[in-house]
C-alpha cells in the first residue's frame, strides 16, 4: 500500500492498494477515485460541491487534486 497526503499515520488522504479498486489512488476511508474528483473539477464543480458529492471534506478533494496534477507532470 502506498500512503500520500498523510501529516501522520492516522491521517492518510490518498492510498494505493492493489486490493482496492485494482491499484488506483483513492480517498482513505472513501474509496473513492482521484480520478473520479478531478473529473467533476474540470467539468466546473466547486470543491466543496464535489466534497459534499463524494461525502468527503474539502481537505481530502484539494489533496486528491494535487495528487493527479503531480501524476500527470511526471
Amino acid at each position: 500500500m502506498i500512503e500520500w497526503g498523510a501529516k501522520s499515520e492516522s491521517e492518510k488522504i490518498i492510498f494505493l492498494d492493489p486490493a482496492i479498486r485494482f491499484g488506483k489512488p483513492v480517498i482513505a476511508d472513501k474509496g473513492v477515485p482521484t480520478t473520479a474528483i478531478v473529473d467533476l473539477i474540470d467539468a466546473g464543480d466547486s470543491i466543496d460541491d464535489v466534497a459534499d458529492e463524494f461525502d468527503c471534506t474539502p481537505e481530502q478533494v484539494i489533496a486528491a487534486i494535487q495528487f493527479e496534477t503531480q501524476s500527470t507532470a511526471a
